[in-house]
């Protein structure tokens, strides 16, 4: 299996910046490209508040200023990526983040999808879910999940 497109979900977490640390790392190794996906939740999204119920109601106005705010942070996340010499592209979709990674690695013919994983686990993973958890159970190709970093309370298996 030659690969040739990687897509990696970034959201600014540390498990995102690992996986697009690890996705860059690979892709320069194999001379393939990176395409940086973030999925921006739609207006009164519940994910939008962060917290599982949806933002107030803003005008059109405070909403797109909310959007232009977040498509520079996701730039900020994937500096990483332009200071290397890996193709890359970044891609910013409107949407529920498992489902706008799958779109866009059919999209883009990829042949591995990379995500961080946040690491919340039991009862906060069956609330919030996971999108790990959607990819590994429902994407037609390969999926890497790379951990974030380990707290000193954490076990490694």
């Amino acid at each position: 299996m030659t690969i040739q497109c990687i897509v990696v979900g970034v959201d600014g977490s540390d498990g995102a910046a690992r996986a697009l640390t690890w996705a860059t790392d690979l892709a320069g190794a194999l001379g393939a490209e990176v395409v940086a996906v973030h999925a921006q939740p739609p207006l009164g999204y519940p994910a939008a508040s962060g917290f599982g119920f949806p933002l107030p109601m803003v005008s059109q106005q405070e909403f797109d200023a909310w959007r232009e705010a977040e498509n520079k942070l996701v730039a900020e996340w994937c500096s990483p990526l332009r200071a290397t010499k890996t193709k890359h592209r970044i891609v910013i979709v409107v949407g529920e983040p498992a489902a706008v990674i799958m779109d866009t690695a059919d999209h883009e013919k990829a042949d591995l999808i990379v995500a961080g994983r946040r690491g919340r686990g039991g009862f906060a993973e069956l609330i919030l879910g996971s999108v790990g958890h959607h990819l590994t159970h429902h994407s037609r190709i390969p999926v890497a999940i790379i951990p974030g970093e380990l707290k000193q309370h954490d076990s490694p298996v």
